[in-house]
């Protein structure tokens, strides 16, 4: 643990001998005495005064072993803590998300918890926010991520991100031109929205009916299983579609899709974290801690 160079020099620095130090330290005096004066070479500093078999410290090798002290006990700590969150997880973890969030959110960030702890399995099931639910209440998953709050009195939510849905259109639909549209623009142009049962959808309708607009007063061509889908199908057609804007950065930067502003009407959500009431572990508190710490990085 620790620069091993240091920790020869804090031991000899307390022993103030060699011979001890390699005792302590299970190898020969030859080697403590070669790894002192490599440290002073590195430093440039005489850190011992030497007087026959006697050592003591000088006045730097003094202020050295105040900060080599700090420095150990700083690894010593870091260890502890990672020892302390490696016991605490289990070898295989079930997580599942929303199609957004595990297309788009999630693969930034659970290659950074694979790289902390390597020794943890993540399994991760993709589905629409009610499925996420459903799955996270049959505890077939210990936590879910999802888009929207749909208030399930069984379910404990806590805010993870927010979110922006936003009206695009492809490059190829002359409507592109445009930078905005008006309300009743909006409500007759052919537009393309995720499936029933998915956090987007659920966003969408609630937006619009504080606007006093039903989902039917839409001309909705169609309903799609998934961003990508939407995305491909706005390809091959003059249809609007309203996505995650986490699910366009990409395509925005290379002008393959535009966004379209809409006249006093904006889909903002949150996403969540959600467990079942109960679900006490400490191994999923130190995960959502974790990604928290993480997802803006």
């Amino acid at each position: 643990m620790g620069d091993q160079k240091l920790i020869v020099f804090k031991t000899v620095a307390e022993t103030l001998s060699f011979s001890k130090t390699a005792d302590q330290l299970f190898v020969s005096q030859p080697a403590i005495s070669k790894s002192i004066r490599e440290l002073e070479i590195e430093f440039g500093l005489q850190l011992f005064h030497r007087k026959g078999n006697k050592i003591t410290l000088t006045s730097d090798g003094k202020s050295l072993k105040k900060q080599v002290d700090y420095i150990l006990s700083q690894y010593q700590e870091l260890y502890s803590q990672v020892a302390s969150l490696k016991n605490s997880f289990p070898t295989h973890v079930k997580l599942g998300a929303s199609t957004t969030i595990s297309q788009y959110v999630l693969p930034k960030l659970l290659p950074r918890f694979k790289n902390r702890f390597p020794h943890i399995a993540l399994e991760l099931l993709n589905g629409n926010t009610q499925k996420i639910e459903k799955e996270v209440l049959k505890q077939n998953i210990e936590l879910g991520f999802i888009e929207g709050q749909s208030q399930n009195k069984q379910l404990k939510y806590q805010f993870f991100m927010k979110d922006e849905l936003v009206l695009i259109a492809h490059h190829s639909n002359p409507i592109s031109d445009r930078d905005s549209l008006s309300t009743a623009e909006f409500l007759t142009s052919p537009i393309v929205l995720r499936e029933i049962g998915s956090g987007s959808l659920q966003v969408i309708k609630h937006v619009l009916q504080e606007q006093k607009i039903k989902l039917k007063d839409l001309n909705i061509e169609m309903h799609l299983g998934s961003t990508e889908s939407i995305k491909k199908y706005l390809e091959h057609s003059h249809c609007l579609g309203i996505v995650s804007i986490q699910a366009i950065q990409t395509e925005l930067k290379e002008g393959t899709f535009k966004i379209i502003d809409l006249d006093n009407i904006s889909f903002e959500r949150n996403f969540y974290f959600i467990t079942s009431h109960g679900n006490n572990k400490p191994y999923i508190e130190k995960l959502i801690q974790f990604i928290l710490d993480h997802h803006n990085l």
